[in-house]
């Protein structure tokens, strides 16, 4: 039979190593709404671009302790809408590689760079569509990846499903 001293060692590896998980998919929550979501955009141009791109760059570069310059972000996608309703996306129909399309559309932003790549030089051009989201989901059922490839927007600004 196992002393309780064991056991309160086992009981307390198994809580620390829960911890860390629960900390690392918070981690990962968090960078996805620093990354992708802003829920009431002062404006949806270029400005507000160039504005949010600097501000989350510098924030995530800092955050997770990252040295030498920063870069620009080639593309990046802001989605205006509160967390609870994207975070639903998260319990819609897997449908496949784990990654749950929304069944409304959502107001969008996307920053394309164009230009220098350093971020002080780095311009962004904006494009506002209304449009499905593909996201990626932790076991929690908290977002941590927008996936743009799953999505196309047809002209005239609609969106439909490239699966």
């Amino acid at each position: 039979m196992m002393q309780t001293g064991t056991l309160v060692v086992l009981w307390a590896l198994a809580g620390s190593a829960l911890l860390l998980v629960v900390s690392a998919n918070q981690e990962q929550y968090e960078r996805f709404l620093l990354q992708h979501v802003d829920a009431n955009p002062s404006g949806r141009d270029d400005k507000y671009c160039n504005d949010r791109m600097r501000y989350m760059l510098r924030r995530d570069h800092r955050e997770n302790n990252r040295e030498g310059p920063i870069i620009c972000k080639t593309t990046n996608t802001f989605i205006h809408e509160n967390t609870n309703d994207i975070r639903a996306v998260c319990a819609e129909e897997d449908i496949g590689g784990g990654l749950h399309k929304s069944r409304r559309s959502f107001q969008i932003t996307t920053c394309k760079a164009h230009g220098n790549k350093s971020l002080q030089n780095c311009r962004y051009r904006a494009t506002r569509s209304y449009r499905d989201i593909v996201i990626g989901c932790d076991e929690e059922g908290f977002p941590v990846h927008l996936d743009e490839t799953r999505i196309r927007v047809r002209r005239g600004g609609g969106a439909s499903g490239s699966s």
